[in-house]
Formats: structure tokens, sequence, C-alpha cells
């Protein structure tokens, strides 16, 4: 990649105070950005036409935060990180129409951290933030101005909010087909830059790292192999700085890393391959193989000294390691959790010589209520498919598949072949007009839209059973050989 355009930075909003609460007015809206020489860009952002600005709380305070959707769809505004009361979260069921406007208000009670907004719409969620709606949510406390940390924003606390996107030839975002876990671009951009470079102005630079991409896994490293520092992931700052010359973020993670220079050097910040713990062919779908430039830092010809970081920097409250309640392990690889896939089987007991060192997994041996209630409610909906044809024509207790049982003259029913492999058998009138049916001898009804169930009719086919027939009230029914087919048909006709 070429460096040749400086790193846009977001704008600071530290909001304002109003009756002792910090207050924010945003404003979703649509426009143009310009990112690649192809052509202007639509894009979609907060208090502005590309992302948003970067917001500022501190730990304690009372926020309000004004959502006005002025784009041509509804969306949301998801605090991601933030602890709050599900009523303000700004999930899937707060959508705000366009042309109107969310209101919800909390009190900030979390650690300092670096956290996000983005949109979280049911369904559209991945959509609209590659549209660029997002940014920064800043929490300061008291221990992070203690520490005397890089915290000039803009000089030497710098956002970085990676992304990757794919432009057409008029320099529209692509939006391609989901790849297993979500859209993969071909290009990179940082806080909505195409080749940023930074200029560095101190010893110490904190860049403030967001995975805002979709699907793509980032392994960062400096292009010389230098080591940087951690000091701050999702939950707050860890307990001490810890020297890294890998950091892998995966979609919606965010980092604080310390990059220390010299005057008048040149470094880039990378993402080098990365081992997504899944099969070779996936992890390359995936971009696990990728080798990408994501920043070059432009140091000065001269550096203002920044302080040493602190030996000690946060502390972790809650659980004691050392007094475990129970000891579990759990090996992830390959999508399989123990070895074992995640769905049905995951709940299944863990066989005796499995994986070792994973969890054996038990099933209750008395089941709750809820579960009983469950089971006998799947058993009796099993028992109703399997008489509902018996039942539409008064024929329980009949075996309708054995033309033995039931001998019918040859010319009881005249089949009438319409493609290879099927028979349409015309159904008798009174089942073909009983209130509800769908003219099938399966019984199943129509959707809302007056036409048959597609998926059933597929299913019944492919497991060689009665689906709907092309014309008029027919069975059609592919299963068996074509001598037996004719008896089955023969046997319907004659106890109907």
């Amino acid at each position: 990649m070429t460096f040749a355009n400086p790193l846009r930075i977001p704008p600071l909003d530290e909001g304002t105070i109003q009756a002792g609460v910090r207050a924010f007015d945003l404003t979703l809206q649509a426009g143009t950005t310009a990112l690649v020489p192809q052509g202007a860009t639509p894009t979609w952002g907060v208090n502005g036409t590309i992302l948003g600005p970067t917001l500022r709380v501190r730990r304690g305070e009372r926020v309000r935060l004004a959502v006005n959707n002025s784009l041509p769809e509804a969306t949301t505004l998801h605090w991601h990180g933030m602890r709050l009361p599900a009523r303000a979260d700004g999930g899937p069921h707060h959508m705000i129409e366009p042309g109107a406007t969310w209101e919800t208000t909390w009190t900030v009670d979390q650690p300092a951290a670096t956290l996000w907004y983005h949109p979280h719409p049911h369904g559209q969620t991945e959509l609209h933030t590659l549209r660029e709606i997002g940014g920064l949510l800043l929490v300061d406390d008291v221990e992070t101005v203690a520490a005397h940390l890089p915290d000039e924003y803009g000089v030497d606390d710098i956002p970085e909010i990676l992304q990757d996107r794919t432009f057409d030839d008029a320099g529209a975002f692509v939006e391609t087909e989901r790849i297993d876990v979500g859209m993969l671009g071909d290009t990179m951009l940082g806080n909505g830059t195409v080749g940023p470079y930074l200029e560095v102005t101190a010893t110490l630079t904190r860049l403030r790292v967001l995975n805002a991409s979709a699907a793509r896994t980032y392994t960062l490293c400096l292009a010389d192999n230098r080591p940087f520092t951690l000091i701050a992931t999702d939950g707050g700052l860890v307990p001490a700085p810890v020297p890294l010359t890998r950091l892998m973020l995966s979609p919606g993670e965010r980092a604080d890393i310390v990059v220390e220079m010299s005057a008048g050097e040149r470094l880039s910040l990378r993402s080098t391959a990365q081992d997504l713990g899944v099969s070779a062919r996936l992890a390359e779908r995936m971009g696990g193989a990728d080798e990408l430039d994501l920043l070059e830092l432009r140091a000065a010809a001269s550096l203002r000294d920044s302080p040493a970081l602190p030996p000690v920097l946060g502390t972790t409250g809650g659980l004691d390691a050392r007094v475990p309640a129970s000891q579990r392990t759990f090996d992830l690889g390959d999508n399989r959790i123990n070895n074992q896939n995640y769905g049905r089987e995951s709940h299944r007991p863990a066989r005796r010589g499995g994986h070792g060192g994973g969890v054996e997994r038990r099933e209750q041996s008395h089941p709750s209520p809820q579960f009983s209630r469950a089971r006998r409610a799947v058993s009796r909906a099993r028992s109703r498919r399997k008489t509902a044809p018996a039942r539409a024509r008064g024929l329980e207790g009949h075996d309708l598949h054995s033309p033995r049982r039931h001998a019918a003259p040859r010319d009881a029913v005249r089949p009438q072949r319409r493609r290879r492999g099927a028979l349409h058998v015309p159904l008798p009138p009174a089942v073909a007009r009983r209130p509800g049916h769908d003219g099938s001898v399966s019984g199943r009804r129509e959707s809302r839209a007056g036409e048959p169930r597609a998926r059933n009719r597929a299913r019944n086919r492919a497991r060689g059973g009665w689906g709907w027939g092309r014309e008029g009230h027919t069975a059609l029914y592919t299963g068996a050989s074509p001598r037996r087919r004719v008896g089955r048909a023969a046997s319907l006709a004659a106890h109907t």
C-alpha cells in the first residue's frame, strides 16, 4: 500500500453540561466522501458524512444522548461495551424511524475503557456499519488520569478505526455477499482514510485500535518486528504494561497500544497472517493468510519527550482465580468445542476416551418440568403430522402404503404421467373441497399468499412422499418403483 493520505482524525465531542447532565446531540445522515480516485463514495455518518465524532464521558456522571435519524432507512445506535440498562442499549428493539429522534440516558458506571458505537438493526447491522456509521466512545476515570498516559487527543492519543472495503469502478462500496462470517473487503481504511499516514510528534504515541471490520481478523505488528506495549483492552486498563510483538483483534475488539519512536524515523503498523483455529481453506476465505499495511507512522525531526509508562496501570476486581468453584477446560478450534460440533452434538454426553483435557458433558438425569413439557409438545406434533393425511380423509387406522391390504381393480384409478418418475393422481372431490385444505394428500395448508409451501413440497419429493401436483387437485408421488406407485395410487382411490 502507498501511504499518501493523512490519517483522518474524528472530531472530539465532549458534549455539553445541562442541569448536571452531560448531553450529546447526534444526527445520522447520508452524504458522499472522497475516499478513492474512482469517484465520490456514497456514505452515511454521524454529525457528518462518514463515521462519527469521538464521544468522551467520565465515570460517575449522568449522560443523555439524543439521536436524530435523517437517513432514508430506519436504524439504531448501539453503545458497544457500555454497561447500561436495557432500555438504553440501542439494539434492534430501539429502531429509529426516518425523521424520528430517540433519546436515552444513563449513569456511567464502569472503569475507563475504549468503547464504540454503531448501528444494530436486526439483520442489517453489518450493512449499516459498512456504510460508515460508527465511532469511538471513551470512558475516563480517576485511575486513568493518575497514570499519566498519553492522553492529548489527536496528538499522542490517536483513534485508529480499522475497516476493509471493496469499491466499484465509480467509487461506491460494493456490498458483497457474506463470506462465512461476513463481508470481506480488498481495500484497507483507517478512520475512513485509504493509505493513511500519521505525523508523530512525541516519543510515545497511544493508538486506540478498533477492529470495525465485519469479518476480518487482524494480527497487529510493527514492520521491523519491534515490540509495542499493550496498556488496555475492551474492559479497560490492564494491571501492568505488557510488551508484545503480535496482538490479534477480532471484529468488534479494541486495544490501546503504545508505540515508541525516535526522531526522523518511519514505521508502519501492519497485520500479519494468523492462525484462526479453523481449516486452512476456511482461514484463506476469511483473510487469515493476508499480509496488510494499515498505517504509516512518520516521526518528526524533533520529538517531545513523553513520561515513562507507570509499572502499575489498573486493578482488576471481581473473581479470585486462586479459589475456583470448579475448573473446566475448553479446547476451541475448527468450529468445534472440545472436538464436538456446536449444534445438537454439543448437548450430548462426551464419549469416553474422547478428546483429552476436555469437559465431559452430561445430560440431566431428571429433566426440568419445562423441558418435559416441551418434549411432550414435540411428540404430539410429530403424531399429528404422521396421521394428518388419514385424518383428512377419515381413514385413521388404514395403511395407505400397502397395496396388498387394500386391493382395487386396475381401472379404479387412471394415473396420468406428467414427467418421468412421477405419477399425478386426481384426488376425490370431498378431499379437494375440504375447507382450508390445499388439495394435496399431505393435508398441509396454503401460505397466506395462497401459494403451496415450496419448502415442504421439495422436502416431500426428496423423501419420496406426497406433495402438490401441477394441475388441479392432484397428488404427486415420487417414491418406489413405477409398479409400486400404481399400486399405492390404486389403494388410495379405493379408500376415498
